[in-house]
Parts: C-alpha cells; structure tokens; sequence
C-alpha cells in the first residue's frame, strides 16, 4: 500500500510543494497569514538541514517527512500528506513505521504539532504518542511515554 523512499534533491520541488499545500490552512490559522517568502525560507532552511523521505502511495508521491536526531531523540521535523491522500491511513501507516525506527534505536519519537492544529493534535494521541511539552506555537508528543 505505501512505500517510503529516501528523498533526493530530484524530490525538492514535490516536497516544496507539498508543504504549501498540505501547511497553508494550519500556518493561517497559527498566525493569521501565509507569509510566501517566509514559507520558502522555511521549506529551504529545512531542505538543506534535515533528511527527508517520500511515502509512496502505490507507485504515487503522496507525503514526505524529514528526520533529524534531537538531544538523542528521533524528531518528526515536517510530516504533510498531500491532501487528496489525506484520511486514507497513510500518515497513521507512517507513524506506526516510525515508532518501529523508534523501537529498534531505542531513541524516542518525539513530534510538535501547532497548537491550533486539532486534528494532528488527536492523531498523535490516536497512534498512542503522550503530549509531553510545549513551546509558544507547539505541543510536543513523543513515543514512547516519558517516564
């Protein structure tokens, strides 16, 4: 059903564009506006810091997300389906992945999501990830459970 591939630098206008779709609504409703060269610095910045891999829905892009290793931790940085392959379970076919990885390096997951973003908000909470922080604009979730 889905595939997850490294990114190459072939990827960065799928994932650019992925990002403007799949943030927009959620970025607005955060801040009030969608700040277009902003965006791109972010997507740039991200682009050039972080590893990313594509989720392959059959043999279609659908999503990406980028990793990086935080304080020992394995941090979801970005995570956006398109949203045309949103509500199909591929993000929660991600997550499950990812908390393998998790399992295996024995590094928790951890991940920030808006705090305005509900729907993320009961995601996590539904693939069993514990609000353990937060910053200004984020809660943070992590697997497993701080302890």
């Amino acid at each position: 059903m889905i595939s997850i591939k490294p990114s190459t630098t072939e990827n960065n206008d799928f994932i650019r564009k992925t990002h403007h779709l799949a943030y927009r609504e959620m970025v607005q409703r955060q801040f009030g506006k969608w700040d277009q060269p902003q965006q791109e610095e972010f997507v740039n910045h991200d682009l050039l810091e972080d590893d990313h891999e594509i989720i392959f829905f059959g043999n279609e892009p659908c999503g990406y997300f980028s990793l990086s290793i935080i304080q020992g931790k394995i941090h979801l940085v970005n995570f956006a389906i398109l949203p045309e392959h949103q509500s199909k379970g591929i993000g929660g076919l991600v997550i499950e992945k990812l908390k393998e990885r998790s399992n295996k390096s024995k590094k928790p997951l951890s991940i920030g999501t808006f705090k305005t973003n509900l729907d993320a908000q009961r995601f996590y909470e539904k693939h069993e990830l514990k609000r353990c922080g937060e910053t200004d604009t984020h809660f943070i979730y992590e697997w497993p459970e701080k302890s």
